[in-house]
């Protein structure tokens, strides 16, 4: 059951689904220009009132769902979780913006950096590209990202849309990227009908000015699969009453119209609720004429796949990827390495690396491409596809290893194991990938690298435990540019520094956890399950945590200050930590800060945390060098 709502502050785009050059409130059209909706002297708020008092009901409804009626059509819904993307109906790619867009990697990769500026700087980024696009009318001005939303389990795939499972995390990540776009079932009841919820607390507490919009079958869900209300009728009245602006989907569109009728809720609601969505495209100039005469007419073409944007979508791979095992054989030297091989189903990917809600990108670099820059002639072999159902190729892989000086194996997922929708059953490599590793392991004399495609764990203590396996690299959907990453940081161009988003249990884990299990915090009565974040578990042994990482050894902590907490009025609930990172490393890299605070007596208070993260900070230290 799906009952997701999703709310956006104020960045919001009205989509066309084709070039046009009929602008609301254009200054060449007189016959639209004397309205007062057009009348940019007033309140943004009287204009939209007087834009819909010249609506019918029949008009007005069709304004309460993503794919509005007009001559010609908006569609409100468009994505943009880490680049404009083809999910959706807003956004349009042809030979008018030729070279798609930037695509960045998947969120939980980025979040993996722990960089705020990163992510303010990928959310600036995708906004300038959708205002170059909306100046030549392939999108709008609404999209409906960044999704936010805690993964639970280790098996789920919720965490290629959302940021990570720590509270404070998630969080920072949501506010940096919802500052680069704009700069310049509750309690039994579904949230689509909650007026607590959506009234009370978005709108009244939070003080949300932009619109509230259901996810695309929610308001069917609680009234046909769940039978919430007794008709669509009762169901759309609800929606309205507790305070929905938009319906992602037609249910609104069929019935809102009948309900006003059959008396179920007054059309001064459905006034109230279409006010919200109006005001923020007035906020966004949508109602000002030809986009290209405003604030932001000069982007173009131009200003979409521009170098800089390509070199921030390659950075964003770099600074997530996690060195989750290393035995002292990364990096390796660019200057002995002269035979190399890749192998794995995923070596020479080029959509699996974008993931999900993903568009058309500039350009893609393929693991085999990026490692080839470095050693031309690495060859490759996939010894099977990602489901790996069968041994066929295996001899003519472990053969194009066994010459080989060092091995890449690239495997792990892609959309067919995990995706919305789709969860995994275990933590297991799909099919015989295990075997493959393990077979090209034994077969050569080299040095054997496992890069990890994936948005969820996986069970990797079989190659932990191998020692011709010199190195393990998670890298997710590391994005277009995520070959030239991964190669950067296999031949010692980039020292890596991401802290893994989730805890790499083993299968054992998963055995002893129902997928129906959501909770975030371990229960008393609830033994098997133990807090993601703890660093130590004495009943299986999770790898890759948030507080450890395969390069943590090099930053130890010196001169560090706080003040005494005990006697400090935290009426503001704010602590100054003042921390030296000391780089003890042979190259200059990066270092995540995490800092946990961990409650008193935790198994006396049911679902406490045994430890929190409530702050981290990302810095960059030279080789030998102290910073605070």
């Amino acid at each position: 059951m799906k009952l997701l709502l999703t709310f956006l502050l104020s960045f919001l785009l009205i989509l066309r689904t084709k070039p046009q050059n009929n602008f609301a409130c254009h200054k060449i059209s007189p016959e639209t220009s004397q309205y007062p909706f057009c009348n940019l002297s007033l309140s943004y708020a009287d204009r939209a009132k007087d834009f819909i008092s010249r609506l019918t009901l029949q008009e007005k409804v069709q304004q309460l769902v993503n794919h509005a009626a007009g001559i010609p059509a908006y569609e409100w819904w468009s994505e943009a979780l880490h680049g404009l993307s083809t999910l959706g109906y807003g956004v349009h790619f042809n030979t008018t913006m030729p070279g798609g867009a930037t695509s960045f990697p998947a969120v939980i990769l980025s979040s993996a950096s722990f960089n705020e500026t990163l992510w303010l700087k990928m959310g600036q980024v995708v906004s300038t590209e959708a205002r170059a696009m909306h100046n030549v009318g392939l999108v709008g001005l609404t999209f409906w990202s960044p999704m936010l939303m805690y993964s639970g389990i280790p098996d789920g795939v919720v965490a290629k849309r959302c940021q990570a499972r720590i509270h404070w995390w998630c969080l920072t990540y949501a506010v940096n990227y919802v500052r680069g776009l704009q700069e310049v079932g509750v309690n039994g009841v579904p949230t689509c009908a909650n007026a607590d919820l959506l009234k009370g607390a978005i709108r009244d507490q939070w003080n949300l000015d932009g619109y509230i919009v259901s996810d695309c079958d929610s308001i069917e869900v609680y009234y046909n699969r769940i039978n919430y209300t007794a008709t669509p009728e009762d169901a759309v009245a609800l929606a309205l009453k507790a305070g929905l602006n938009m319906n992602c989907g037609d249910f609104l569109g069929k019935y809102t119209e009948t309900a006003v009728k059959l008396n179920k809720v007054e059309e001064s609601v459905v006034d109230q609720a279409l006010i919200y969505n109006f005001i923020v495209l007035m906020r966004l100039d949508f109602f000002d004429g030809d986009p290209k005469l405003l604030q932001f007419g000069n982007l173009g073409p131009s200003d979409v796949c521009s170098g800089e944007h390509q070199m921030l979508a390659l950075d964003a791979a770099r600074q997530g990827i996690v060195l989750l095992d290393n035995n002292g054989v990364l990096p390796l030297s660019k200057s002995t390495t002269k035979s190399l091989a890749v192998i794995g189903p995923n070596g020479n990917v080029t959509e699996t690396m974008i993931g999900n809600y993903a568009g058309v990108p500039c350009q893609y670099i393929t693991p085999l491409q990026g490692l080839q820059k470095y050693v031309p002639t690495a060859a490759y072999e996939a010894g099977c596809s990602v489901s790996c159902t069968n041994e066929t190729h295996f001899k003519a892989a472990t053969k194009v290893g066994s010459t080989a000086d060092v091995v890449v194996v690239v495997l792990g997922l892609d959309q067919s194991i995990e995706k919305e929708e789709l969860d995994r059953e275990n933590l297991i490599l799909p099919g015989y990938q295990e075997k493959l590793v393990l077979d090209v392991a034994n077969a050569t004399n080299g040095t054997v690298i496992l890069v990890v495609m994936s948005a969820s764990p996986i069970d990797v203590s079989f190659a932990r435990n191998k020692s011709k396996i010199g190195g393990i690299l998670w890298v997710c959907y590391p994005g277009q540019a995520g070959g030239d990453a991964i190669a950067q940081v296999i031949l010692e161009d980039y020292n890596p520094a991401g802290r893994s988003p989730f805890t790499w249990y083993p299968q054992a884990y998963v055995d002893q956890v129902p997928m129906t299990n959501m909770n975030m915090r371990a229960m008393p009565v609830e033994t098997f399950l133990e807090e993601p974040t703890v660093q130590t578990n004495s009943k299986f042994d999770p790898h890759g945590t948030l507080s450890t990482d395969a390069s943590t050894k090099k930053y130890p902590y010196a001169n560090n200050q706080a003040i005494d907490a005990a006697t400090l009025n935290c009426t503001n609930l704010v602590l100054v930590l003042v921390i030296g990172v000391r780089n003890n490393g042979p190259r200059s890299g990066g270092h995540v800060v995490l800092v946990f605070w961990k409650p008193p007596n935790t198994t006396e208070v049911s679902g406490a945390p045994n430890v929190d993260l409530v702050g981290f900070s990302r810095v960059e230290v030279e080789e030998g060098r102290l910073r605070m």
